[in-house]
């Protein structure tokens, strides 16, 4: 039984040859240039929605960050400053959520008020 030995250039063109066949047969290619145009499609609609949420009041975002704890909570927008007052006691996972939420977006605690304080001019939105 001979054997060929191939020298690297040799063995080079056959693995090209090789690949550009695969990819050829398999339309990898065209996959590729799909993939890539619905990737750019998901960032452009990305970009969208954070500019539709960018454009949204200071209450708004926080209302939406919040979530279902904003039930728990007895908040005043009608102010400048944004207050919240918890309605009642407050599970400490709950409490934590709150407080991280309302850091996020520039508030802090007052014991005098003893309530959370969020200034509408220093609100930061978050997408």
């Amino acid at each position: 039984m001979p054997i060929e030995i191939l020298g690297r250039g040799e063995l080079d063109r056959l693995i090209r040859e090789t690949f550009r066949k695969l990819i050829d047969e398999s339309s990898l290619l065209e996959r590729f240039s799909n993939l890539e145009t619905t990737v750019n499609e998901l960032k452009l609609a990305s970009l969208k929605q954070f500019a539709v949420t960018a454009a949204r009041s200071p209450h708004q975002a926080l209302a939406r960050d919040l979530g279902h704890r904003v039930r728990m909570l007895d908040v005043n927008f009608e102010g400048d400053p944004i207050t919240l007052r918890p309605k009642r006691w407050l599970r400490t996972e709950d409490f934590r959520a709150i407080v991280e939420v309302f850091r996020r977006h520039g508030g802090t605690w007052s014991p005098e008020k003893r309530a959370s304080i969020l200034d509408k001019t220093a609100v930061r939105q978050h997408p």
